[in-house]
């Protein structure tokens, strides 16, 4: 039967007739509207299967979070967009994770259905300021019918769209009265609320209501403008824990969203259609195996599982076939959880799957630290390892090279490690210290198990006193911002380093400025290229949010080696290893054609 968006009254009380919750989620709200059972008939699990998590029934306008929502035991809690997640954030310990509305879900499989809807729609869709199980909304209705009588006869047919509560009470009637046409999309324990609202709002080409609340966010993400009037809407709770519960409208998004719905500016739409799938979550909807994958993975992390790994992810594949999966199943993996997955022949831990991919992409297949070496067995120093994929592709490519690896914080150099052992490797010797000005002690940024970072004061290494004399072929400083301070106190060192490469993540404040820096290596004899890493999406495309500083040198000199210290990994021997006319910029910069190498691409900041 197809469907129809003019009710009569009998239809109207029908769907918003009271019915049994019925559903065999642990947290029952997740049922509301139907929300559960959408995801789920979207990624594929039984009915029966229950969400280990909680799903907040609509979209945030307010910073009050349900005490239910808030205090259930589950760890998980399934957001609709980052707005969200910001308003939970400040007020809870659990697991966030941002996968949209289930109604963006229901959009995708209704699909041609709804396209359908959308080229006959017309008219205006109205939403008079609803009430709920125990809050009575109350307004001037007559004031608000006669405002419903001017709207102009191009705009109609006027369909108002009533909440369930509302029609029990029998607020209907005076509309049809009226002579306008009534819709509902049912009751809150309805599982087909979802779909049924979808398809109200996409009959109809804009809207009206005086509050604004989840059904005019979700019009305007759908496409229709939504215009206020008779905003003096006054909320009555029949007990005062839920009077209580009556949020205030103080989101950022708010403000606009309204003044938008009160402007006859000809842009007014497209803000709040951008406002309100902000709101919903519209543009990070998961695929329905990266749904599925992440509620399962929730699911082992309840139980207690001390393994989260994907089964599709431990395998074992060409790692340009590997990353495009892990591109597929990051955004679903939890943030900051451990898993591990198939890599070339060996097991390999990863503390957050989104920064392994990213990582790994520049390592082995952008090939973007590849450097012209002239020896067998360089000397190679990686401080900031993170999990060792540079140390594990240095060692791969010099077999013979002597590798030291800095981490300080102490779960990822564990992780670091475990994966040196994986692949067998006794030329990699790690060391869990942070690479700063002086040894002793500093205050580090570390990762936890449970995924929240926290500060710890870990052992520190002065670089200067580490490298010494040594001749280094290779050194990365992967420093969080350090990497300024510690290159301009560590000039006498850097005398010995024939490649540099420091990867400015972001500019701290106090730090040097970079052209500073770059005048400093350029007093040094090093000839340097700065590569921008750029946004890729959003709405700071193309802004650089970071760049890798290449830097290089001759030695005119060669240097024995430095022997003694507590620390040193370098055996007492003198490298004395021919040395190149030119030590060339990394294939990455050049674009990986030899011809380029001898000609390196002019700097973004001219150093003095």
């Amino acid at each position: 039967m197809s469907f129809k968006v003019d009710m009569n009254a009998a239809t109207l009380e029908l769907l918003a007739a009271d019915r049994r919750e019925h559903t065999v989620e642990a947290f029952t709200p997740n049922d509301f509207y139907g929300h559960a059972t959408v995801l789920k008939k979207y990624c594929g699990l039984p009915n029966d299967h229950v969400i280990q998590g909680v799903l907040p029934h609509g979209p945030c306008i307010s910073s009050k979070i349900w005490e239910v929502e808030k205090n259930h035991p589950f760890k998980a809690r399934f957001l609709l967009s980052e707005t969200q997640r910001n308003v939970y954030q400040a007020q809870s310990d659990r697991s966030l994770y941002v996968i949209g509305s289930p109604m963006c879900y229901a959009a995708k499989m209704l699909g041609n259905e709804l396209d359908s809807l959308r080229r006959s729609a017309q008219g205006t869709l109205v939403f008079p300021a609803h009430s709920t199980h125990h809050i009575t909304a109350t307004f001037d209705h007559q004031g608000f019918i006669e405002r419903l009588k001017q709207i102009a006869p191009k705009e109609h047919p006027v369909t108002v769209c009533l909440y369930w509560r509302d029609i029990q009470l029998g607020r209907h009637r005076d509309y049809l009265e009226a002579g306008f046409q009534c819709t509902t999309a049912g009751h809150m324990f309805d599982p087909g609320f979802v779909e049924r609202m979808l398809k109200i709002i996409l009959s109809h080409k804009s809207a009206l209501t005086n509050r604004i609340g989840s059904s005019s966010l979700f019009a305007a993400a759908f496409g229709l403008p939504v215009r206020f009037t008779n905003l003096e809407v006054e909320h009555k709770a029949d007990q005062e824990q839920f009077q209580r519960e009556v949020a205030p409208h103080d989101l950022p998004l708010v403000e606009p969203f309204i003044k938008a719905g009160l402007s006859n500016e000809t842009d007014s739409g497209k803000i709040q259609r951008q406002l309100g799938k902000e709101a919903i979550g519209a543009d990070v909807i998961l695929s329905p195996n990266e749904l599925k994958d992440l509620f399962q993975t929730v699911e082992a992390i309840q139980q207690g599982k001390p393994q989260f790994t994907f089964p599709s992810l431990s395998i074992d594949t060409e790692i340009p076939e590997l990353l495009e999966t892990l591109k597929d199943h990051s955004v679903a993996y939890p943030k900051n959880q451990r898993g591990t997955l198939g890599f070339r022949g060996r097991a390999l831990q990863f503390f957050d799957l989104n920064t392994f991919r990213n990582e790994a992409q520049r390592i082995f297949i952008e090939n973007t630290y590849e450097f012209k070496c002239n020896t067998r067995t360089p000397v190679i120093i990686d401080c900031g390892t993170n999990l060792g994929l540079l140390p594990l592709y240095y060692a791969e490519k010099y077999p013979d090279a002597r590798i030291v690896a800095f981490e300080a914080d102490p779960i990822k150099a564990k992780l670091a490690q475990d994966n040196f052992d994986s692949a067998h490797l006794s030329n990699i010797k790690l060391i869990n210290k942070a690479v700063w000005l002086n040894s002793g002690t500093v205050p580090f940024l570390c990762q936890t198990d449970i995924g929240e970072p926290t500060v710890l004061q870990v052992p520190a290494v002065s670089l200067n006193e580490f490298i010494g004399t040594q001749t280094i072929d290779l050194l990365r400083l992967n420093l969080a911002g350090a990497e300024f301070h510690v290159i301009k106190e560590s000039t006498d060192v850097l005398k010995n380093v024939r490649h540099l490469v420091a990867e400015v993540h972001q500019i701290p404040r106090q730090a040097p400025h970079l052209a500073e820096l770059l005048c400093a290596l350029r007093a040094l004899d090093f000839q340097c290229h700065l590569h921008e890493h750029r946004q890729d999406q959003g709405a700071q495309e193309g802004a650089v949010k970071g760049v890798t500083l290449f830097a290089w040198r001759q030695l005119n000199v060669e240097t024995p080696v430095r022997t003694g210290g507590n620390e040193q990994p370098l055996q007492a021997s003198s490298i004395t290893h021919p040395l190149p006319t030119h030590s060339p910029l990394p294939n990455a910069v050049s674009g990986g054609n030899p011809t380029m190498a001898s000609q390196p691409r002019k700097p973004i900041l001219q150093p003095c």
